[in-house]
């Protein structure tokens, strides 16, 4: 019988205390780094549906990361399969910020492949083991799959063999492995499959090991050819988990600042007559921040800004961050504070936002930027956010309306400064008012085209300036304008910027007409007597038609209007034109008698518009608004129509290029339309 050494017991007791030392400075840190985070599915998770499966034979829950080509590849495949063998697909995006992309994705993808499936947008990372609880919890007893979306198999039918294999198992589960065949089994991406109930630890020890790394540990480059590589590969593999959380808590640790965060303010606004606008941006891996508060100190006013912000995605920061391999929340924040909770507040000049962690503060902003009513002061407040946020919904109606509906004037413009060139027509039959904004060229080729026609030199030609910028060059060539073509005219200018539906109002009010037609500057004719075309349909109780617009290749760009769901913009209704970019002989007869039609080109009785109020003044700039003004006709029993004998040039969107990056531009219309959908809930009836 061999004898022990004492050496070789001293050896196991330092083994066994340093193994329990750092099991136990692991618990502390993983404890540190690593906060207990809620469900992911539970709190503030965007949920958008496409489609609906009435029966399934099984429930597949896709965890994906920012690959969006392996997604579309996933639902390009099963749109070869009956509708009968597919899954009900719940589509987890575990990356936050991937967010944006798949909601601007998704919808295009179902209507590519007609396949019905759930997205699921969690603010935050989810676990393995949230993944799964969240899977058992719409299994909906039937049998349910798991799997990245890396997951591939050649045979079509790997899913259903799972499946399959789970239910002939005696515990009623089943874990394949998915991927090329020269890649050993190790290697290969993990897929669950169970049909019964599971509870909560995880028994099986398959399944104990099921995990998805986050989206960089996906392809991790082969250091050397050979079977050892494969092997160091596996293992990282399967404890990538306790790597990221070891390796992130020791970056943070080691890169922190002296606070343990990094956070700005990066606008502060205050809006007359709405409240205080607040956003930035915070890196906190640590959770050191306890709140954030908009403050005045020599008076003590505060208010806690987290209490009523809101958390949205920040590309530009996670970039700058990406060290930190943590779960967090969305970095940026925005958040409005009402002014009946500011009656106490200071002057603007001595108000500070405030960053509060234990020990102590730090003051990140001090003194608010005062918006004036106007265009410049809408396009401050709107670049704060992006209309690709898929929470853009929320954000508009519980912090950007108050404030924007505060910054647009809408009252009434002065009278308007009048000059005519050459004798207008004595009582005209119609009248047609032409906004100008930002390209006062687009009136020489107005009415260099629309001279031809001599129906258009019996009706009243009113353009109204709409751009303070073009007033010298519209009014200094209009004389010539009028030697030259012999078309009379009318100029009107109130003196600053209206937007499209107030320019068209001062316009209506002005003409002389018994009929009011609005048009674009940006509108030609294709041929002669389509005026006299859309005269013909406007009778009985047709209240407003419109014109057949082509873009100049021929294609449809407005043929009638109609509404449906976007899911982008948390499924709200926007208008959309059927056919567009279509040959005209793919339009179909019925587009004749629409919901709505443009103000692009839009005939009415000039009485009756007045009599509705005109456009609406609460759009900015303009979108929606003659959406809304159809709506409130069809509300009155009227109907609208569109000639499409009656067919134009529309060279769309031309004249507000000059209003600068797209970007706040896309979050306005988005404003709009929740102000569209917004005035259509109040006027439907209960």
């Amino acid at each position: 019988m061999t004898r022990k050494t004492p050496g070789a017991a001293y050896a196991k007791i330092r083994a066994a205390i340093l193994a329990t030392l750092r099991a136990k400075a692991l618990g502390v840190l993983r404890k540190r780094c690593s906060p207990n985070w809620p469900d992911p599915f539970a709190t503030a998770c965007l949920v958008q549906r496409f489609g609906a499966i009435s029966s399934a034979p099984y429930g597949w829950v896709l965890v994906v990361g920012s690959r969006f080509d392996l997604l579309r590849g996933v639902l390009a495949d099963l749109a070869q399969q009956p509708s009968s063998a597919r899954p009900r697909l719940l589509v987890v995006a575990a990356d936050p910020t991937a967010r944006p992309e798949y909601t601007l994705r998704a919808q295009h993808w179902f209507e590519l492949f007609v396949v019905a499936f759930e997205l699921w947008l969690p603010e935050v990372p989810p676990s393995r083991d949230a993944i799964l609880r969240f899977a058992e919890g719409h299994r909906a007893g039937g049998a349910t799959l798991v799997s990245p979306v890396e997951a591939y198999c050649e045979n079509s039918d790997w899913r259903l063999d799972l499946v399959q294999a789970a239910a002939r198992s005696r515990d009623g589960a089943a874990l394949g492995h998915c991927g090329a065949p020269w890649l050993s089994r190790s290697e290969r991406v993990p897929v669950l499959a169970w049909v019964k109930p599971l509870a909560h630890p995880w028994p099986a020890p398959d399944m104990a090991r099921v995990c998805w790394a986050p989206p960089f540990a996906q392809a991790l480059p082969p250091l050397v050819h050979g079977a050892a590589t494969r092997r160091i590969q596996s293992w990282l593999y399967r404890h990538k988990d306790r790597i990221f959380t070891l390796g992130g808590g020791l970056l943070a640790l080691a890169g922190r600042p002296q606070d343990g965060y990094f956070g700005v303010a990066e606008h502060c606004f205050l809006i007359p007559g709405a409240g205080y606008f607040v956003s930035g941006w915070l890196v906190d891996p640590l959770n050191r921040v306890k709140s954030v508060s908009l403050v005045h100190p020599a008076s003590g006013w505060k208010c806690q800004l987290q209490d009523i912000w809101a958390r949205m995605p920040r590309p530009d920061i996670d970039r700058l961050y990406r060290q930190y391999h943590l779960p967090e929340p969305p970095r940026g924040y925005l958040a409005f504070v009402a002014e009946s909770d500011i009656s106490s507040a200071p002057d603007a000049e001595q108000i500070a936002v405030h960053f509060h962690h234990k020990g102590g503060s730090r003051q990140v902003f001090s003194g608010a930027t005062r918006l004036s009513a106007g265009l410049a002061g809408i396009r401050s407040l709107l670049s704060s956010v992006s209309a690709e946020d898929p929470a853009i919904r929320t954000l508009i109606e519980r912090h950007l309306a108050p404030g924007l509906r505060a910054l647009h004037r809408q009252d009434e413009p002065p009278v308007p400064l009048s000059q005519c060139f050459g004798a207008a027509p004595v009582a005209p039959d119609v009248s047609v008012v032409v906004p100008l904004y930002g390209r006062a060229d687009f009136m020489r080729y107005q009415l260099t085209a629309f001279s031809q026609d001599a129906e258009l030199h019996a009706v009243e030609w009113l353009f109204v300036i709409d751009d303070p910028r073009l007033v010298t060059d519209v009014v200094e060539g209009a004389e010539a304008l009028y030697a030259l073509l012999g078309l009379p005219f009318r100029i009107l200018y109130c003196g600053r910027n209206l937007g499209f539906s107030g320019a068209c109002n001062l316009g209506a009010r002005e003409a002389n007409g018994d009929l009011l037609l609005l048009l674009n500057s940006d509108v030609l004719p294709i041929e002669d007597g389509w005026l006299g075309r859309m005269r013909s349909v406007l009778t009985g109780e047709v209240a407003a038609v419109g014109a057949r617009l082509l873009y100049e290749d021929g294609g449809i760009q407005h043929a009638g209007m109609v509404t449906e769901s976007y899911h982008p913009w948390g499924g709200l209704q926007i208008s959309t034109h059927p056919g567009k970019g279509f040959p005209e002989r793919s339009l179909p007869a019925w587009r004749e008698d629409p919901p709505a039609a443009t103000a692009a080109c839009l005939l009415m009785r000039r009485s009756e518009y007045l009599d509705q109020g005109g456009l609406s003044r609460a759009f900015i700039i303009g979108d929606f608004e003659d959406v809304d003004l159809c709506r409130r006709l069809r509300a009155h029993g009227r109907t609208i129509r569109v000639a499409q004998d009656a067919r134009l040039y529309h060279l769309e969107r031309q004249s507000i290029a000059g209003l600068g990056e797209a970007s706040w531009r896309q979050s306005l219309t988005a404003y709009n339309c929740w102000l569209s959908n917004m005035r259509a809930a109040r006027a439907r009836p209960d």
